[in-house]
């Protein structure tokens, strides 16, 4: 006889099953569990002094790692888009419509957000690295063209004669030559620095603010053209502006070595050309920022000369305390010549003192012309925005025809008088060491 189907299920389930099935609308029964026991607060900062989360646990950052996995946070190295995944990212993407709002953001871009002032000073810095690492690059092994005779110091010493009469002094050979877009160097026999070749100094903007500066400066001075009192060059009618003017704070007139230096007369003549040299001085800041960065880089003993003649200056002349505040960072040259399409035959820079630098940027129209030294045997091929630094009192030096257009310079220089007036001695430095 079979068994009812109850029974069969009695038989072949578990006591448990059995009373669960017999009883399924009855309440189990909770058993109250007993409460946990919570550790004491631990500092967090005491956690990584020690590097732990509790005595006897593994340091804090394995637990934190722990910590990040049992909540699930996703890493993105563990996602693998499905292909499904990437055709709704490009649906949802269209690469049909215009993106040029990408190009112009919603808020002002860092530059933007700067005062004119503070976007002018981050450009006469940027002028001064310019010069900097010109005068580094310049400084390198390869770039440095060493003379075998020639000596500073006794060029210093000698007496100079007649430029027609004195040869060179580098032994017989090939003309060495500096050219291209590389700063180069000359150095002497006895280790000093005597020519710095910088091509490019003045990059697009910096040219083009000086030859508007100078051009507008040579309109209202109107340029002399009379070389009567050094008898050293001439003048190439090429353009406009044909002549030299001088912009110098601190001026003794030739022949007047003892009298109290005042500005020049070409500044003072009338109102035109006061206002149109303060013009001028305004606009020459960056010219400032990488003649006097890169007297500073390649000398920098006269540069502290320079300095203090500069604070004396300030100190002793009203006029040049007026003048000086123009432009920002200050010229320590108390003179500046502008050159309208002159050019110059063999010469020394006599009222220069010895050992002092002149500084000159070239600019204008010319294709290129040559610098050249007879003693050194040695050419500079020039282009426009070029700069070049010379001891102009020691080295006799030639700027003569150019090739076509119009070519101009202006020349940073400071001259004996000054420095006798003030008793500050002119200090130099040795040869930079190689940089490279």
């Amino acid at each position: 006889m079979p068994l009812p189907p109850v029974a069969s299920l009695l038989i072949t389930t578990t006591p448990s099953r059995c009373a669960n099935i017999l009883t399924p609308h009855m309440p189990q029964k909770k058993t109250r569990q007993p409460p946990r026991k919570q550790a004491a607060p631990v500092h967090r900062r005491s956690l990584r002094a020690n590097g732990t989360t509790g005595p006897g646990q593994h340091p804090a950052k394995k637990n934190k790692k722990k910590l990040v996995q049992r909540r699930g946070k996703k890493q993105w190295k563990d996602f693998h888009p499905s292909p499904e995944d990437v055709e709704r990212g490009r649906a949802a993407l269209d690469l049909e419509q215009e993106v040029s709002d990408l190009s112009e953001p919603d808020l002002p871009t860092t530059w933007e957000s700067r005062t004119r002032t503070g976007q002018r000073a981050s450009v006469v810095n940027g002028a001064k690295r310019h010069a900097r690492a010109d005068a580094l690059k310049a400084q390198r092994h390869d770039a440095t063209a060493e003379m075998r005779v020639f000596s500073l110091a006794e060029a210093v010493e000698t007496r100079h004669g007649q430029p027609a009469q004195v040869s060179a002094v580098e032994p017989p050979g090939p003309i060495t030559v500096l050219e291209g877009d590389k700063p180069r160097r000359v150095k002497s026999a006895d280790g000093y620095d005597l020519i710095y070749h910088l091509p490019g100094a003045m990059r697009e903007q910096s040219l083009a603010e000086l030859v508007e500066a100078a051009t507008e400066w040579g309109r209202a001075c109107k340029p002399s053209q009379s070389v009567s009192s050094d008898k050293k060059g001439g003048y190439k009618e090429a353009g406009e502006l044909v002549g030299t003017t001088r912009i110098v704070l601190a001026w003794h007139a030739i022949g007047h070595p003892h009298d109290e230096p005042g500005v020049s007369a070409d500044v003072l003549r009338n109102r035109l050309t006061f206002n149109g040299a303060c013009t001028l001085l305004e606009k020459l800041d960056l010219v400032n920022a990488y003649v006097m960065e890169l007297v500073k880089t390649i000398d920098p003993a006269q540069y502290a000369s320079l300095q203090q003649l500069y604070q004396w200056r300030m100190q002793k002349f009203p006029s040049n305390r007026a003048l000086s505040g123009l432009a920002t960072p200050q010229m320590f040259f108390e003179g500046r010549e502008i050159q309208f399409n002159r050019y110059s035959k063999a010469h020394w820079d006599g009222q220069d003192p010895h050992w002092a630098w002149a500084i000159i940027i070239y600019f204008g129209t010319f294709g290129s012309c040559r610098l050249k030294f007879k003693q050194l045997r040695t050419e500079l091929v020039l282009r426009p925005g070029d700069a070049v630094a010379i001891r102009g009192q020691d080295l006799l030096h030639e700027a003569d025809d150019w090739d076509f257009g119009e070519r101009h310079l202006l020349v940073h220089f400071t001259h004996r008088s000054l420095w006798n007036q003030s008793k500050i001695p002119l200090k130099f430095s040795r040869s930079a060491p190689y940089s490279g």
